[in-house]
């Protein structure tokens, strides 16, 4: 039963894509695609801040099942179907919980797939972006790397990555440690930063391609050329257009922003779009550095344009502030943000925010 691929979602009987369940190759993930739903109200009250092979993370462990995990924490943050045979879901920014087959097999409080421009726009979540987390309910995080060892009970030394790395049968907590540099004495002074911990059998799953780029940067092109158009636009049919989001952040209760693909955000509030988001990278270079990634574009308006290429296309009322583009109508405004700090001064990322 292995994930090979994304697909867009199979055509009804009526002739429109089917939604709800995220399809891939040879296995229907409901689980996956159980949360793209509107988050419940309320979330458990915290005591519990350890980290320790012998307790899991908070009272979870690892094998604990993702019902479990909900029960424990509420709804999360942030859900993620990027990784082949695997799920991972987020609370805050700063805590991933990894999924194959059903059960928990890693945590780690920093995810390297996921970009700043996504990362900022994940809500702050309370004790779990606190960094309330103690190792063994003993040492945290800034703690220097002297007293981790004495309040562990530790004399294992750091390795080529700067971990220290704790086992039993089943498991493994990785403790990940940063440097400075005290420029008298020139010595490197190494504190705790974060953790991770997972199953000794743990592998991590290939990142699956984005194949329907293509697809989804004409659905976008024609939704943005009927708004200006001022002809209706059908959310539902653009969402069969697009297919199944890659992913989901919770904005709040009844709002919600759709990931696609590397560049495209659809942000929903109360079952309605109020806005198109095109960004410059939605994921790192760890992530896609085997994936082609294609440029969109919106009518003449094309990602890595020029400010004076794309300049001839701006309508009479335009208006420029810094390296923003704002064309506003009745209906709805398109910004255009070009980067200054590039010769070219491109087209890196636009917006249509709907009235």
């Amino acid at each position: 039963m292995n994930i090979t691929e994304r697909k867009i979602a199979a055509y009804n009987h009526k002739g429109k894509r089917a939604k709800g369940i995220m399809t891939f190759e040879g296995f229907t993930s409901k689980l996956s695609f159980s949360l793209f739903k509107k988050p419940k109200v309320g979330r458990p009250e915290f005591s519990n801040s350890e980290i320790s092979l012998a307790n899991g993370v908070y009272g979870i462990k690892l094998g604990d099942s993702f019902q479990q995990i909900i029960k424990a924490f509420g709804e999360p943050s942030v859900q993620l179907a990027l990784l082949e045979n695997e799920l991972i879901i987020g609370y805050g920014r700063r805590h991933w919980f990894h999924f194959q087959l059903g059960v928990l097999v890693k945590v780690q409080n920093k995810l390297p797939f996921l970009s700043p421009d996504i990362l900022n726009e994940i809500p702050l979540l309370g004790f779990f972006d606190e960094h309330s987390w103690l190792i063994q309910n003993k040492t945290g995080r800034k703690s220097l790397l002297v007293d981790v060892h004495t309040e562990l009970g530790l004399d294992t030394r750091l390795n080529k990555k700067n971990q220290i790395v704790l086992n039993n049968k089943e498991s493994a907590l990785t403790l990940n440690f940063i440097y400075s540099i005290n420029y008298i004495t020139n010595e490197k002074i190494y504190t705790l930063d974060t953790f991770s911990m997972q199953t000794n059998n743990y592998k991590e799953g290939r990142v699956l391609p984005f194949n329907h780029q293509v697809i989804q940067n004409n659905a976008i092109e024609q939704a943005y050329l009927a708004i200006v158009s001022n002809e209706y636009l059908n959310l539902k049919e653009l969402e069969g257009q697009l297919g199944d989001p890659i992913g989901r952040i919770v904005l709040s209760k009844y709002s919600a922003l759709n990931i696609y693909n590397h560049h495209l955000l659809l942000h929903i509030k109360n079952s309605e779009l109020v806005k198109i988001h095109l960004i410059e990278e939605g994921f790192t270079k760890i992530a896609i550095n085997n994936y082609s990634k294609k440029p969109w574009f919106l009518g003449d308006f094309i990602q890595g344009k020029s400010f004076n290429q794309l300049k001839p296309y701006f309508p009479d009322n335009v208006f420029e502030s810094d390296d923003v583009v704002e064309i506003e109508t009745d209906k709805y405004m398109l910004l255009l943000h070009f980067d200054e700090d590039n010769q070219q001064n491109s087209l890196y990322e636009a917006e249509i925010i709907l009235y």
